[in-house]
């Protein structure tokens, strides 16, 4: 996982926190955040806002995933004792195709739905 965060520090992001269940990242020009998780394979979280903002990103998503860690994301009811923060989690197999899809996400605009 260490490529990729280098990459990011390299394009502008900085890790704003880290914790066992993931890296947290701001991408200082924009101000979206993103989470890595520490997987086998690179999993990047984005903010449910920016994917559900773009039908082909949701499409294109491994799915939901709620974890407290997410401290920059919304919440939702999960089924659980209460609202937790959740966001779309993408896997990828390279450093590098995880770094073109960041790079790509960050066109996304961001609407609240």
């Amino acid at each position: 996982m260490g490529n990729i965060i280098k990459r990011l520090i390299d394009a502008g992001y900085r890790v704003t926190n880290v914790t066992k269940k993931s890296t947290e990242l701001e991408h200082g020009p924009s101000g979206k955040y993103l989470y890595l998780l520490p997987n086998k394979t690179i999993t990047v979280v984005l903010d449910p806002l920016t994917v559900e903002a773009d039908k082909e990103l949701e499409r294109a998503s491994a799915g939901m995933n709620h974890n407290t860690s997410f401290k920059q994301f919304p919440v939702r009811d999960n089924g659980g004792a209460g609202p937790i923060t959740y966001g779309y989690a993408f896997r990828f197999s390279s450093a590098e195709e995880a770094f073109t899809f960041i790079q790509h996400a960050l066109t996304v605009p961001t609407e609240k739905i």
